[in-house]
């Protein structure tokens, strides 16, 4: 499996962000949000593997919103300031879509593939050996 460039621009300028803002969270945030960008780049593969396709930026935009909404629930249960969430947030935002920006015609797919990257990354979680989750679909 390979990156498009479009892919490998958007994980890289992510970790590149991510790594910096971090240092900004309090201790305990920081802890749970350090595999963000790991993150990103394992579910966009697997998105990628279950369409038989190289990780393209469509789909590290689409992993970018699902890993995106747990980093702020994880916040939010955290207690982390709502001022200093947004800030960071707002800066991996801006992170992403500056390499958006460049690919336009793969933005455009993000939001049809989103839905079909949150199943598969609630599969892949839910029947993983090892895993004490159970699926009721």
């Amino acid at each position: 499996m390979g990156y498009s460039q479009a892919a490998e621009e958007k994980i890289f300028a992510f970790r590149l962000a991510d790594e910096e803002k971090r240092e900004a969270l309090p201790r305990l945030a920081r802890y749970f949000l350090v595999r963000d960008s790991a993150h990103v780049s394992h579910i966009a593969g697997t998105l990628a593997a279950s369409e038989m396709s190289s990780v393209k930026g469509a789909h590290v935009d689409a992993t970018w919103s699902l890993v995106r909404r747990a980093g702020l629930d994880t916040l939010e249960l955290l207690q982390v300031p709502a001022s200093t969430v947004h800030a960071l947030m707002a800066d991996l935002d801006a992170a992403i879509s500056s390499i958006t920006k460049k690919v336009t015609p793969q933005a455009r797919t993000s939001s049809r593939i989103f839905s079909v990257c949150a199943r598969t990354a609630i599969f892949a979680s839910t029947t993983a050996p090892g895993s004490s989750m159970t699926t009721s679909w």
